[in-house]
């Protein structure tokens, strides 16, 4: 479980994960009180214990325990949070380590959502952006340089930190996604002005934009790991606002969801991904409106398992 996927990473970021993280998630509980970190990690533990077991009662007492200790990360994270807002530093590579954890969590809770009704993915989104949040806080009080666990891992491979590759990249593939079904002269396309909204639409832009740069780094063959780590930065890049978008269950949005969820479909044989994309898609083909649906109809050729129930 510390080591999830299947294409090892570098040596030294694998003994990071494995020993120096939990050493200092034990030291940081016994000698200082700081128990966030180990929480985050015992429900990440449990997860891992759900999503291989046959069992319903047994995964049932598995997802109370892990709900526990996901309640219990959060409210010992919010005193380290107001310490990083007081400018309290001696621990911010601490933070930094329990927000990754947190974030790693989100994007495994996307797997447990229910189908039918459909559960939008807005729990790790919210979630997910608040742990950017955070780790943006904690690294503009570090210096990577002084901080060797840190600069380890804002080095590892992928590179992160270029807007214009993130979000500004080039989106024209898929723009065919916004456009209404109706066509463009039709009276409901004349009438739809959710995008005239130039805020909207940048939100929109910034969303597809992403997706394609996941796109791109899969052509260009990244690892495994490094693709789930691109996945799991769509909630600290894509605006807020795109999450709000989902839960109005506006069509577009919606739509785009599923796309990005695509993404998520070669890499079933992750246990923190699972069939994550393939239940949202299928989620989201029940409840759109069914002049949207189509736009959903290329993605089911490209399930590995047919649909059964959960």
């Amino acid at each position: 479980m510390v080591q999830p996927f299947p294409m090892a990473q570098a040596p030294e970021i694998v003994h990071m994960w494995e020993h120096d993280i939990p050493e200092m998630s034990m030291k940081m509980a016994q000698q200082h009180n700081r128990c966030s970190l180990l929480y985050v990690t015992f429900a990440n533990s449990a997860l891992f214990l759900w999503t291989r077991s046959k069992d319903k009662q047994e995964r049932d007492e598995l997802m109370k325990l892990q709900q526990m200790y996901q309640i219990m990360s959060s409210k010992e994270q919010r005193r380290d949070i107001d310490e990083l807002s007081q400018r309290i530093t001696q621990n911010a590579d601490y933070v930094c380590f329990t927000s990754i954890r947190i974030l790693a969590h989100s994007i495994a809770l996307v797997q447990t959502l229910t189908v039918d009704p459909w559960e939008p993915p807005v729990q790790w989104l919210y979630m997910g952006r608040g742990a950017g949040e955070v780790l943006a806080m904690a690294r503009e009080l570090v210096d990577p340089e002084s901080h060797p666990r840190i600069k380890l891992f804002v080095r590892s491979p992928p590179d992160m930190r270029d807007p214009q590759e993130l979000i500004f990249c080039d989106h024209s593939s898929l723009d065919w996604l916004l456009e209404h079904p109706s066509g463009p002269d039709s009276t409901a396309a004349q009438e739809d002005r959710e995008l005239d909204n130039e805020e909207v639409k940048s939100v929109y832009d910034k969303a597809l934009s992403y997706t394609c740069s996941i796109r791109n780094a899969i052509e260009r063959g990244e690892a495994d790991y490094a693709i789930v780590r691109r996945i799991g930065g769509f909630a600290i890049w894509v605006p807020i606002e795109f999450t709000k978008f989902i839960e109005e269950r506006r069509p577009r949005a919606m739509v785009v969801l599923a796309h990005f969820m695509a993404l998520w479909l070669d890499y079933e044989h992750i246990w923190m991904i699972g069939r994550a994309g393939e239940w949202q898609i299928r989620g989201l083909h029940k409840v759109l409106p069914i002049e949207w649906s189509y736009k959903l109809d290329g993605l089911f050729a490209r399930f590995k398992q047919p649909e059964v129930g959960r």
